[in-house]
């Protein structure tokens, strides 16, 4: 009885070596947990900024087209906003593709986007998008 007195009972916080690995596994896994947490939030902030530049684009070109049929501007100048909104566009279409680049394999909107801009990358590259004057 005296002898096992002695010994001091162990602990649920005792540390042994294999609770501090535990310990430095889960405080590992907790950063990498907030590295890709912030990473989200950028890259989500990032996907808004694109897509809300995209909006305007589409919103530039609905007006230059309404103040042409109102007669608020003349073929020239609805020419150069085509070119101009255009130019918005590929712009915020390029920084969507950035942002959904990391997730191409994880999130099921990505390939989606990705073709579409392949298709504009492809329609810009021929030429397809240009108007002229005649």
């Amino acid at each position: 009885l005296a002898q096992s007195a002695r010994v001091a009972p162990r602990t649920a916080w005792a540390r042994t070596p294999r609770s501090c690995g535990t310990r430095v596994d889960a405080l590992r896994q907790q950063r990498k947990m907030v590295f890709f947490t912030v990473f989200a939030t950028i890259d989500s902030l990032t996907l808004l900024l694109a897509m809300t530049g995209m909006t305007g684009a589409s919103l530039g070109f609905l007006k230059g087209i309404a103040d042409l049929e109102h007669d608020l501007t003349n073929t020239t100048d609805f020419l150069q906003t085509l070119k101009t909104m255009g130019t918005v566009e590929n712009v915020f279409l390029a920084i969507n593709v950035l942002a959904c680049l990391p997730f191409l394999g994880n999130w099921w909107m990505a390939p989606p986007q990705l073709l579409w801009a392949a298709f504009k990358g492809f329609r810009l590259a021929t030429g397809a998008d240009k108007m002229a004057e005649k």
